[in-house]
């Protein structure tokens, strides 16, 4: 008998009645192992970084903790931390008057999708108060069967993360400018130099 786990389920499950290929399993074990770890990680970095970078943001925050939520949103929406999907068209889709083939091989940006100004007003400005009901519309853990199964993890993780660094860091402030992550998938900082005293 198998352990349960996502990995020994991928390796006796069955869709439609055929198994996985070591492609779809490779694929399958890379997102679990990316998922819980650098995205989350993206995640807290690019809120905080845009937080200090517009120092009124950070003593906005302070000043009004409630908005954690919000901020954690608007971040995923303004820096999703994995930046584009590749997917592959089940059946011919037309779309805006192109025709896409069965099979066809698509990827998609997610910071496009959420800067979608029929969706967002004024998507371009990153808007602390944006409301729940509006910021919540982003694309950033996917979609449908896509959607991301540690999206509440990684939003507890992110608001409990970024509570504490209000509360024990209130004079956070950044020393220099943070580099980022070297990838046109990822976006995120691979450091952000702050100081604290």
């Amino acid at each position: 008998m198998l352990p349960f786990d996502y990995i020994s389920l991928g390796l006796v499950s069955r869709v439609e009645g055929r198994r996985f290929n070591d492609m779809e399993l490779f694929q399958i074990c890379t997102a679990l192992l990316t998922g819980g770890q650098e995205t989350t990680t993206s995640l807290l970095t690019n809120v905080v970084w845009r937080l200090l970078e517009a120092p009124e943001r950070w003593e906005r925050l302070k000043a009004e903790p409630h908005l954690v939520e919000n901020v954690i949103e608007e971040s995923l929406r303004f820096d999703p931390p994995i930046n584009s999907h590749f997917r592959t068209s089940l059946c011919p889709v037309q779309m805006h008057g192109a025709e896409l083939p069965e099979r066809s091989k698509l990827m998609f940006s997610m910071m496009g999708a959420n800067r979608d100004p029929d969706i967002f007003p004024d998507p371009d400005s990153f808007i602390m108060d944006r409301p729940l009901n509006q910021v919540k519309r982003h694309l950033s853990f996917g979609y449908g069967v896509h959607f991301c199964l540690g999206a509440p993890i990684a939003r507890l993780e992110a608001q409990v993360g970024l509570r504490k660094l209000v509360e024990c860091l209130p004079d956070l402030r950044l020393t220099g400018s943070p580099e980022r992550i070297d990838s046109w998938i990822y976006w995120g900082q691979r450091e952000l130099p702050v100081a604290w005293d």
